[in-house]
């Protein structure tokens, strides 16, 4: 009897055992898997200014700049790019045209017609060796004059941690990994982009260096990435 209670024993603390380690295995399968898409996305962002198919919505980029009247840092420092698809805050409808400065499309947020009326619009201009992907963007908010704004982003991978609760009242904690941008410089020079009028110039990007060229004024800036004292 002893016997039969010991084997029966033994194999129960198999089974939990087993139980166990294949939950952990299906975990970890799951977060590998989603890990793996996440990176395709990413290339996705990286090559096209797409996720999923979609164009990041331009918004998301105004996000990252200040009022004319202020200064200093972006009052947003990161942005989950995969729940600020398709919300509230990031959206209005987008036109798509041919960038006047660089082989890439311009995204509008409204039709742009005269210089009092308000617009913002951004142009995808490339990506460096080193995967930060380089935006230009300029905007009207119903003043006489357009700013004009060179992004460096980086988009990247991260670990988002979060509390679920299930119908018995349980916390669950789910790990899944998100895109997210954060700024990593900014450069806004109203002498090399004449802001007040349309910038008539050339933006391209080679190997980690992006080289603005004004043919009005005959202007220029080369900037190294990434930046030693960044």
């Amino acid at each position: 009897m002893m016997k039969q209670l010991s084997k029966f024993l033994i194999f129960l603390l198999i089974v939990i055992s087993f139980s166990i380690e294949g939950g952990y295995n299906e975990t970890a399968v799951s977060n590998s898997l989603d890990s793996e898409k996440m990176t395709v996305l990413l290339e996705e962002v990286k090559t096209s200014f797409k996720i999923g198919g979609k164009y990041i919505h331009p918004s998301i980029i105004k996000e990252f700049e200040n009022w004319i009247s202020d200064c200093g840092l972006p009052y947003s420092v990161s942005i989950d790019i995969n729940a600020a698809i398709d919300t509230n805050k990031f959206f209005g409808d987008v036109t798509e045209e041919q960038s006047p400065f660089c082989e890439a499309p311009m995204l509008t947020l409204s039709k742009k017609g005269e210089r009092s009326e308000r617009f913002y619009e951004c142009t995808f201009v490339g990506k460096t060796e080193e995967g930060l992907c380089i935006i230009f963007s300029r905007r009207n908010e119903g003043e006489t004059l357009t700013t004009c704004t060179l992004h460096v982003i980086d988009f990247s991978l991260q670990k988002n941690f979060t509390e679920q609760t299930t119908s018995s009242k349980t916390a669950a904690e789910k790990q899944e990994t998100i895109i997210t941008a954060k700024p990593y410089y900014q450069l806004i020079a109203k002498s090399i982009f004449q802001c007040n009028v349309a910038f008539a110039g050339h933006i391209t990007v080679e190997g980690n260096t992006v080289t603005i060229e004004n043919k009005e004024n005959a202007k220029k800036a080369i900037i190294t990435l990434p930046l030693l004292n960044s």
